[in-house]
């Protein structure tokens, strides 16, 4: 079954989210670290490719997504917000990669929703419901 561009465009958005993460996880500073991300995720370089340099020019990442809500999500833009209010923006981005790959997941094949029902919640998208909660509060 081939992916509609909209379900490809999501992975790319997942796989860059993972990427960002890990990065930052690595203790790479941000501009670097979102700037390598794009570079890995080719295909998603006319989104992040502003963004980029949005972060270069000193912005926070939650401001430069925000001003792209055609292209990210409004959960993405409130996990993003969340994560770096909480001071945890790996965290929420792996989350949502996780999420953003259940989610196509679960388009791609409605049998694994059936699997999935009972199943623990991995701890990223326990963690980013959580920070998400937090934001909507404040």
């Amino acid at each position: 079954m081939r992916l509609s561009d909209a379900q490809e465009q999501t992975l790319r958005l997942a796989a860059w989210c993972r990427r960002l993460a890990l990065l930052l996880d690595l203790n790479v500073p941000l501009v670097q670290a979102v700037e390598l991300a794009a570079q890995s995720v080719g295909e998603l370089s006319e989104i992040l490719l502003p963004l980029c340099k949005r972060v270069r020019a000193g912005e926070t990442l939650t401001d430069a997504i925000n001003d792209q809500p055609e292209e990210f999500p409004l959960f993405v833009r409130a996990a993003v917000l969340a994560g770096e209010h909480a001071g945890r923006l790996p965290q929420a981005l792996l989350g949502l990669a996780e999420c953003l790959e259940q989610e196509r997941l679960l388009e791609i094949r409605p049998a694994a929703a059936d699997l999935a029902e009972g199943m623990q919640e991995p701890p990223a998208v326990a963690l980013t419901r959580e920070l998400l909660a937090a934001a909507a509060r404040e």
